[in-house]
């Protein structure tokens, strides 16, 4: 028992060295495009306010997590069926990780099936409830598209088990992304490299994935901040036309665009939750009432909401994002169909 300790507290302290310590070298841009600066990227509207270890620890001290166990049965979970082939079909297997189907085309969105959302398992954010889905139960993956680096959305162990299966997927991420799925192991012919309003066409045509704006940044480490271009995506499969927000802040000039140039969209999967504090999150993640205005920017016909009920990353309680999202929707008169929640685990024909 003694040896085991030691031996996970070296590889907490290595871990923790390496975040801190191992700098990153800044990406090489060319410098075409207004969100592409000397030493990373930046979003279209105002400047991400600095988020200093002091800011981290005064924002804990002031809003801590809350004890969420007389809260969690009021998360829905359901016991999700090993999937079938369907058409214009998601399933929420939690957090920002979804199973999308049409047509025989097999999509999943920021693998994440670890149980922390971390740099180690051994800290860091655990998940209230299990992925709905285990990687081995998936059907074969044609594409997987990752929005951002962070941690509860690019799982190095989740995209490696994904890269040992049969047919290996296409992974599509954001620009100067692919360092990273290079270091973990996927050759580079299985990765493709998108900036905004770039486009990737597979399958015959079948499948498009098209990288639009989001209001959001990046990091892995203590010195790469904004290195990495995060995105969110428009995907045509077959014609069923979604959006995938990943995660992200709100400003109407970027999601109007995204509306005007790409919509409507059949389906918006919008992020709801981990919002609070405001002050210390809200530049970068939107709450229920933003996502709404959303799903309305980027003229989705419905949305589902999605980054909520998985992992505690911020203050509110972890069932308040339907409960703030359902008074939106009361507050604009709008059918609550149009916008609505699944369960994790839930699987819904569209």
């Amino acid at each position: 028992m003694r040896k085991r300790i030691i031996r996970y507290a070296l590889i907490m302290l290595v871990s923790l060295l390496a975040f801190v310590f191992l700098p990153r070298p800044a990406p090489e841009l060319p410098m075409t495009a207004e969100h592409h600066t000397k030493n990373g990227f930046r979003n279209q509207v105002g400047e991400m306010p600095g988020k200093s270890i002091t800011k981290y620890l005064s924002m804990r001290l002031k809003t801590p997590h809350p004890n969420q166990k007389s809260n969690l049965h009021k998360v829905p979970v359901v016991a999700a069926a090993k999937p079938a082939a369907g058409d214009k079909k998601a399933t929420w297997i939690g957090h920002s990780t979804l199973l999308l189907q049409n047509e025989g085309i097999n999509v999943l969105t920021d693998p994440v099936f670890s149980k922390r959302a971390s740099f180690s398992q051994l800290v860091g954010p655990a998940r209230y409830f299990p992925p709905a889905l285990a990687i081995e139960q998936l059907p074969q993956i044609h594409a997987v598209v990752i929005s951002h680096n962070h941690y509860d959305h690019m799982d190095v162990d989740s995209i490696r088990q994904l890269a040992k299966r049969p047919n290996p997927p296409l992974w599509v991420v954001p620009l100067e992304n692919a360092r990273h799925l290079r270091g973990f192991g996927i050759p580079e012919k299985q990765i493709v490299e998108l900036d905004w309003w770039q486009s990737h066409t597979m399958l015959d045509g079948k499948l498009t994935l098209t990288a639009t704006p989001s209001q959001h940044w990046s990091k892995r480490s203590a010195w790469d901040t904004n290195y990495s271009l995060w995105a969110a995506f428009a995907i045509d499969m077959a014609g069923w036309k979604l959006w995938f927000g990943g995660d992200t802040g709100y400003n109407e000039k970027t999601f109007v665009e995204i509306g005007e140039r790409l919509g409507p969209f059949d389906v918006g999967l919008i992020p709801i939750g981990a919002y609070d504090p405001e002050w210390f999150m809200g530049y970068g993640h939107v709450n229920p009432a933003e996502a709404l205005r959303i799903h309305q920017d980027i003229a989705a016909k419905q949305s589902v909401a999605i980054h909520w009920g998985t992992f505690q990353l911020t203050a509110e309680p972890v069932h308040e994002p339907p409960l703030r999202l359902a008074d939106a929707l009361q507050a604009q008169q709008l059918p609550v169909e149009s916008f609505t929640t699944m369960a994790i685990g839930e699987s819904r024909e569209f």
